[in-house]
């Protein structure tokens, strides 16, 4: 059986500015899995990366006449039209071949996607690496479908059926099929100039904020055994020289001893490679005594998810930190030499325009290296998106569900406001004479040409070919 993965070619104005269009981990551990399995004619397109249409990979697939397509995009509600529209152009050149979605949009809207294309055959709910094994070994079987946990599939009546569902995988037992990867050369961090690759030591999170659905879908916190994930950054240093590794966990210290046994690892072994982490402000307090520890280990940059700097919507977002704990935290990345990237999510319905102001000179005085400004975005999966009336959601289109467009409406400002607002904002505080000083203040010369990069590159997207699509007016405006 050929099988294909392919990542499809979403693209946003986000985080692929700074670190490229990242290795597509999730189907690099569904190509792991079923490498591992015996599987070998498998096949990895990286749309994304490679800036291939869908009709581009519609003919790659009817040219290399693969049995089953596997679709998917971490960017899984945004990405879906696209996903949805690549399945229609497979099927249309070569209706043998069967068509597998994922993620998490996937998991929990699957009704509506099997309802609204009759070109997707399977949805698997829920991780992937069991699953896809469980799915090719049935259909090579012919043994029927009803016993693959997790899928989501049509009888002969064309009736949906959705099976039970599967149980938690053990991390240990699987691998990324890092073999699949065509050539390294194409992921380059942009922002450091070294090659890059997406891993993952842990999933889950114990936290519950209201905005997020990740805790839902992991289940629970699991990780995997730190002295193997630390052989894989090895082999990948080694083989492939990879000397960036961007974390997909939500919350990778969750544990705090085995947390400092895989830093305190990653150090004996003196790799020389740099991680950017997502983590919790309350963690890095916690871990103040041990932020020389993270440095040590290779740690170059840390994102925070401070989410707001107003403790009532903290609150809210059900974020269990305070405004205290994000300025605290931010202080002693600084003191530490580790650069902090703060995400702040804006764009709720009731947004004024002194709320802003207030929260920006907060933050402002706060000094993180890097702000980046994220619009609420009520995924029904999330419990703060079960609370939103679809009355208050002016943008349906799911193409710009990716935290980068106003969703909700606004009462108090218009959307044009706040953008000009925002962008007006991001200038001023990343090409403030502060800003500079800080940055000539770095003792760390990769940090600090990365943030160079960093801000140069974000002029370079968000300033210079925003600006150009600007009207007289809203230039005027902006300037004002």
């Amino acid at each position: 059986m050929k099988i294909a993965l392919v990542n499809v070619n979403f693209r946003t104005s986000g985080a692929e500015q700074l670190l490229g269009y990242m290795t597509p981990l999730p189907l690099l551990l569904i190509g792991g899995a079923l490498i591992n399995r015996g599987y070998k004619h498998i096949q990895l397109f990286d749309a994304a990366n490679r800036n291939y249409d869908n009709d581009k990979v519609a003919q790659l697939i009817d040219d290399g006449r693969f049995d089953i397509v596997f679709i998917s995009n971490m960017a899984s509600t945004a990405s879906l039209p696209l996903m949805l529209d690549l399945a229609v152009k497979i099927k249309t050149k070569r209706n043998v071949s069967k068509i597998v979605i994922g993620g998490v949009h996937a998991t929990y809207h699957y009704e509506e996607i099997m309802n609204s294309c009759d070109f997707v055959d399977f949805i698997c709910r829920g991780e992937g690496e069991a699953f896809c094994v469980n799915l090719i070994d049935t259909i090579n079987n012919n043994i029927s479908l009803s016993d693959v946990p997790g899928l989501v599939w049509r009888n002969n009546d064309g009736v949906i059926i959705k099976n039970i569902d599967s149980k938690l995988i053990d991390l240990n037992d699987y691998s990324a099929g890092w073999e699949l990867i065509e050539d390294w050369d194409w992921y380059v961090s942009p922002m450091s100039n070294e090659r890059a690759a997406v891993v993952q030591f842990s999933r889950g999170c114990p936290f519950s904020c209201s905005f997020c659905g990740q805790w839902d879908f992991w289940k629970a916190w699991r990780h995997k055994n730190y002295n193997r994930f630390v052989d894989e950054l090895e082999y990948l240093k080694n083989k492939y020289n990879v000397t960036c590794f961007v974390f997909a966990d939500e919350n990778p210290q969750s544990n705090s001893e085995i947390w400092y046994s895989l830093l305190e690892e990653i150090k004996n072994r003196n790799l020389g490679i740099h991680l950017i982490l997502n983590l919790r402000v309350s963690d890095i307090i916690r871990d103040k005594n041990y932020l020389p520890l993270y440095k040590s280990a290779g740690v170059a940059m840390v994102d925070l998810g401070v989410e707001s700097a107003s403790q009532n919507r903290l609150d809210i977002l059900n974020k269990k930190t305070t405004v205290d704990q994000n300025k605290e935290a931010i202080a002693l990345l600084r003191a530490n030499d580790i650069v902090s990237i703060v995400q702040t999510i804006i764009g709720f319905s009731d947004e004024t325009i002194e709320g802003l102001d207030a929260s920006f000179r907060l933050l402002e005085s706060w000094q993180p290296d890097i702000l980046h400004f994220y619009h609420a975005t009520p995924f029904r999966w999330t419990d703060y998106g079960k609370k939103i009336a679809n009355n208050m959601i002016v943008q349906n289109d799911y193409r710009y569900w990716d935290y980068k467009h106003q969703i909700l409406k606004l009462d108090n400002i218009s959307n044009e406001t706040l953008s000009l607002f925002l962008a007006k904002f991001l200038f001023e505080y990343h090409f403030s004479s502060s800003s500079f000083y800080r940055l000539a203040e770095m003792s760390d010369s990769y940090n600090q040409n990365s943030l160079i990069n960093a801000y140069f590159l974000n002029y370079k997207y968000n300033y210079i070919e925003k600006f150009k699509k600007l009207t007289p007016l809203q230039r005027q405006k902006l300037k004002a």
